[in-house]
């Protein structure tokens, strides 16, 4: 599933394009669709606290998300019913697919580019990754790459829980 991305109205009138990519969602637009900030930045959303302003196209697209999000929780209630066990490890991959990988304790923008350059992109390939092959390709110590994978972990459970809850 991909994020949706926030846009904003370009600064000129006299731009071919009324509307260009924006740095994240208002506190107006997420209001709009009863998610908090913590919760956006849970699923990956990028939020811009400093705007002020709330498009249609932007809260159209969290509407489409949430709803995206209602369908999947329900599918994994059902889902669950019939094989728990199952069902929890497939919840966890598709809510590991969710959460953006630049949010997990211990990622920062050097730790996001060794990752990136061995082909690990999201916490879903985190996770599901040869933890030996990622140590030998990306030249980061075992121990650290554990510890980030436990806060991933942490963070999927975390955002599953969350997804119950609401």
């Amino acid at each position: 599933m991909d994020l949706p991305r926030s846009v904003v109205k370009t600064p000129s009138a006299d731009m071919v394009k009324p509307f260009r990519q924006g740095k994240g969602f208002s506190l107006k637009e997420l209001s709009a669709v009863n998610l908090s900030v913590k919760m956006a930045r849970k699923f990956g959303l990028s939020v811009d606290t400093r705007r002020r302003t709330a498009y249609e196209e932007n809260i159209r697209a969290l509407q489409e998300f949430t709803e995206t999000l209602k369908v999947e929780k329900e599918v994994v209630k059902k889902g669950r019913v019939k094989a728990k066990k199952g069902a929890v490890e497939r919840e966890l991959k598709e809510v590991a697919e969710l959460v953006e990988l630049s949010g997990v304790k211990g990622v920062g923008k050097v730790m996001l580019e060794k990752l990136s350059n061995v082909g690990i992109t999201s916490t879903k390939d985190l996770l599901e990754g040869d933890l030996d092959k990622i140590v030998e390709e990306s030249g980061v110590s075992r121990g650290r790459l554990e510890k980030i994978r436990e806060a991933a972990q942490e963070a999927v459970e975390e955002a599953l829980k969350k997804m119950e809850e609401s």
